[in-house]
Parts: C-alpha cells; sequence; structure tokens
C-alpha cells in the first residue's frame, strides 16, 4: 500500500508540466470563444496573447508566492485583499491593451465590465490550489500512516527474540549431541518459523492456515526450551477457517506473551492453553496461562500495544481484545472480522 502510494504522488509530481498545459490550452481555448478571437485581425491577436499572459503571471504569482505565503499561514483576510488588489491591477491591463490597440467598442470598455470574470479566475485558481494541496495532503497523511504501521509491522516481526533463538539453538546443539530423532524435524520448524517472519509476512494479509502453522512453529520449539515443565494444550477449530485470511504477526504476540509469564515460575508447572474458533464470520482467538503472583506490569507490553495500532487500523470496527486477570490465571481473548 505504501509504494502503490507513493507512486501515486510521485506521477502525479511528474506529470505537474502536463496537468498545466492541459490546463491552459483549456482554459484559451473557451476564453478564445468568449472573446470572439479574430485570427485575421493582428491587434486582436496581440491583445489576446497579453491577456493570457497576464492571465498565467497572476495565475502563478497566486500559486507559488502569495497562497503558499498567506494561506497556509491562515491569513486569509490579507490573501484576499492581494488577490482583489490583483484582480483590479489585471482588469486595469486588459482595458489599457484593449484601448491601446483600439479593438471594436474601445471607447465604451470600462474596468467593470472585465472584474467579474476576472474574479471568477481569482477564485478557480485558488480552488484549484486548495483542491490539489488538499488531496496531496490526504494522501501524505495516508501514507505516513501506512509507514508507521509497517514500522510496527517490523518491530513485531523481530520479537522472535534473540533469548528464544539462542536458547533454542543450545537445546538444538544438545539434541545434536545425543542425536535425537527429534533434530531433523525441530530444525525444520525453526527453518520455516524464521521464513515465514522473514518474507511471507510482507503482505497486508495471508491465510490463516499459514498464521496457525508459524504458531504451531513456535509452540514446539518453546516446548523444547522449557522441557517437561510445560504443559500446553492446543484448540484449534482448522477445517472451519479455510480460505480465511488475516493480518501477519497478530496472534502470535499473545502466544509469546503466555510463553513470556512463564520466565517467574521457577518450580512451578507452566499450564498454558492455546484455543482458535470461527463464529459467525469472526475468528476467536483465546489464550489462557498461569503467572507468578510476584509479576509485575502482567497488562503491559510494546507488542500488544502496537496490535492494538494494527488492528485499529486494519480491522476498524472490526475487532475486540479483551485481557483478563484472575488467581493468577492470565486470558486474552482477540476477536477479529474474518476476510
Amino acid at each position: 500500500m505504501k509504494v502503490s502510494l507513493e507512486n501515486k504522488i510521485e506521477k502525479l509530481l511528474r506529470y505537474r508540466i502536463t496537468w498545466h498545459i492541459a490546463f491552459w490550452c483549456v482554459f484559451i481555448f473557451f476564453d478564445s470563444l468568449a472573446a470572439n478571437l479574430d485570427i485575421f485581425h493582428r491587434p486582436f491577436i496581440y491583445y489576446f496573447f497579453l491577456r493570457e499572459m497576464a492571465y498565467m503571471i497572476f495565475a502563478y504569482l497566486l500559486t507559488f508566492l502569495f497562497y503558499p505565503a498567506l494561506v497556509a499561514r491562515s491569513r486569509y483576510f490579507l490573501y484576499i485583499i492581494i488577490g482583489m488588489v490583483l484582480v483590479l491591477l489585471l482588469s486595469k491591463s486588459q482595458v489599457f491593451s484593449y484601448r491601446y490597440y483600439k479593438l471594436p467598442g474601445y471607447n465604451f470598455m470600462e474596468i467593470f465590465q472585465v472584474i467579474p470574470f476576472n474574479f471568477f479566475f481569482f477564485t478557480l485558481i485558488t480552488a484549484l490550489k486548495a483542491g490539489k494541496d488538499y488531496y496531496f495532503r490526504k494522501e501524505q497523511i495516508a501514507a505516513d500512516k501506512q509507514r508507521r504501521i509497517e514500522l510496527e509491522l517490523e518491530f513485531l516481526k523481530s520479537q522472535v527474540s534473540p533469548h528464544f533463538l539462542f536458547n533454542t539453538m543450545n537445546n538444538l546443539y544438545g539434541l545434536s549431541v545425543v542425536k535425537s530423532d527429534l533434530l531433523p524435524s525441530l530444525m525444520l520448524q525453526l527453518s520455516d518459523l524464521l521464513r515465514y517472519s522473514l518474507y511471507e509476512t510482507n503482505q497486508t494479509f495471508v491465510p490463516l492456515e499459514k498464521e496457525i502453522k508459524y504458531i504451531r512453529n513456535y509452540i514446539d520449539l518453546e516446548k523444547i526450551r522449557i522441557g517437561e515443565r510445560l504443559e500446553v494444550n492446543i484448540h484449534f477449530d482448522e477445517p472451519a477457517i479455510d480460505g480465511i485470511k488475516i493480518a501477519p504477526i497478530i496472534l502470535i504476540v499473545f502466544v509469546e506473551n503466555s510463553f513470556k509469564h512463564s520466565r517467574n515460575l521457577l518450580n512451578e508447572k507452566i499450564k498454558i492453553d492455546f484455543e482458535l474458533s470461527f463464529k459467525d464470520d469472526w475468528i476467536i482467538f483465546k489464550t489462557t496461562n498461569n503467572f507468578s503472583p510476584a509479576e509485575k506490569d502482567v497488562n503491559s507490553g510494546i507488542g500488544i500495544e502496537n496490535v492494538r495500532k494494527r488492528l485499529a487500523h486494519l480491522y476498524p470496527d472490526e475487532h475486540t481484545i479483551e485481557i483478563n486477570t484472575s488467581d493468577n490465571i492470565y486470558t486474552s481473548v482477540i476477536r477479529i472480522k474474518a476476510r
């Protein structure tokens, strides 16, 4: 998304000259019709050339000088005053040149006859400039917002902790020493986990089954790290979620959070339950784990806060997060509208 927004802005800037040429071609065409341009009457051609040049100078003074300097700083009244002065000067120059070339009816040409159209031209240029600035501002805001979301995603992807990888590799090394039959499959799981984190999370949405496979690989590796102290139960209603997509690296944060609480359970049994179901077009993911009474700030975490921001952007009014701590049991329930 970010790329498309930036490309759109870059393309518009690249063809700015084309847009200006197109505008002036259309304007000159209709102005010539209104003025009844006589191509065989040389004085009239001179007048018309000076008239269009005056309009161009007038337009670019507004666009590149007075509008950025005044309107951008909310000095609207001064901008209007200067605009009216320019309209008056433009009108006087047109009357002067019309009389100078002694065009038809020049004796009766008065400034009040041209002021209304020139005021309309002032309003038109101002409106076009304001519209263009508003459009680019919206595009830039959208691009900046998307960039923040992507940076947060990069942060979440980096949440595969170096300590987790270090401990996992140590455990895998231990298995290799005793030539355990588990080693090849666990190495493959670690490879799949890292591949998913690095390459398959660049999309806005991914198949839910891939996210589940990523979670299962993570849990299997955590089983090695924790060992026999871990009692984990997994209940995934996988047949019901076929064909459903989800934003990547969302659910894994809550999985990691459950294992994080196990660090302070020194000699106690670590009990973690994961449940994923699908109901009425909603993905429901629930985690339950025990934690130490001495653990503080159990509800805090940058990862969960970033998930909240991503969900607000990707699933506005289509998600809920419930977190509860009671009797040393931590429970999180996240509901996401299926895509």
